[in-house]
């Protein structure tokens, strides 16, 4: 249903017809066209099962599709707006989620990614703001919080991940949890959209055992905690230091590896779909240590190895080897 209302700041309230508040939004300022999407359970302001995502068009492009998927899914789903409806610059929508853990996606009107935000929690109900930067031909944004990634180097399956500020003095509730898909099996990693701070963390088996914790790990940009095997010692207090990989070379790292000096191969750390492709980087997150550094391309051909690398502060692995 539309309604013409003058410009103006409006606060709105739907009811469904025994009068049950289905949704409200109180300081809205409308200087457009906007949608709210109020049915089939939406929640908004009051339902315990769902969240409403604020789409906040930050963007250069009109967005016309928007999906949420819970972390672990192989497939988006259905467009979360209504048809017809277009986010323009500066404009916003809402859309209602179950509660839980989701990736959002933008994209414009010819289905183009905008932008993609992983391991968003929407557990807490109400309203999540979610401001879309970027544009499709910058090759989409990504969210103004930086991306921590959890890699399983444990041997074990991780069902709890717990990531509290170094300020407070409890754990907090896990960001995953067994049966809702998003455990992280070994040689895996997932990813969580975090606000710039200082964390610990801490993972646990599925029976709650804990396999690792890291105290007051820095993420003031995107980051990755290695959890290390049985065989790598705790990362209980221990220090950690960026590794940043350039890629200088013309050729796509698909593997890279660690081994602390005298031990064993890492996992791969990429992942099965990240790579590094020529004139890039990739940051790597690694407790302090004398260390192995291999890199391969995608058919497991060496590109570069470096030896005995003592890490005890953030260093470079610069890469320069050309094809043939």
């Amino acid at each position: 249903r539309d309604f013409p209302l003058p410009a103006g700041t409006y606060d709105l309230l739907a009811e469904d017809c025994s009068h049950e508040q289905l949704y409200m939004e109180e300081g809205l300022p409308v200087n457009g066209v906007y949608s709210v999407i109020a049915g089939g359970g939406m929640g908004g302001a009051g339902d315990p099962g769902t969240t409403t995502v604020a789409l906040i068009n930050n963007s250069s492009e009109d967005i016309c599709y928007a999906y949420y998927y819970p972390v672990g899914s192989s497939s988006w789903g259905d467009n979360a707006l209504l048809e017809g409806d277009v986010i323009s610059p500066g404009q916003r929508m809402w859309f209602s989620t179950p509660q839980g853990i989701f990736d959002l996606r933008a994209e414009n009107c010819n289905h183009q990614e905008v932008m993609t935000s992983g391991s968003v929690d929407l557990r807490g109900g109400g309203v999540y703001d979610w401001a879309v930067t970027g544009s499709a031909s910058s090759g989409g944004g990504s969210s103004s919080n930086p991306m921590l990634t959890v890699y399983n180097d444990s041997g074990q399956t991780i069902c709890y991940v717990y990531i509290s500020p170094v300020t407070s003095d409890t754990w907090g509730e896990s960001w995953i949890a067994p049966g809702d898909g998003s455990s992280i099996p070994s040689g895996n990693s997932r990813s969580f959209t975090v606000s710039a701070s200082s964390y610990d963390l801490m993972v646990q088996d599925c029976n709650g055992n804990e396999i690792a914790r890291q105290m007051t790990f820095i993420v003031d940009r995107d980051a990755t905690w290695t959890v290390p095997g049985s065989g790598g010692g705790s990362s209980g207090g221990s220090t950690q230091h960026r590794v940043t990989l350039y890629n200088n070379s013309d050729l796509t790292i698909c593997y890279v590896y660690f081994a602390l000096t005298g031990g064993a191969w890492s996992n791969d750390q990429l992942g099965s779909s990240e790579v590094v492709n020529p004139n890039t980087t990739r940051e790597f997150v690694l407790n302090a240590g004398t260390y192995n550094f291999l890199a391969e391309d995608c058919n497991g051909d060496q590109i570069d190895l470096q030896e005995n690398v003592v890490l005890e502060r953030n260093l470079d692995w610069n890469i320069f080897q050309r094809s043939p």
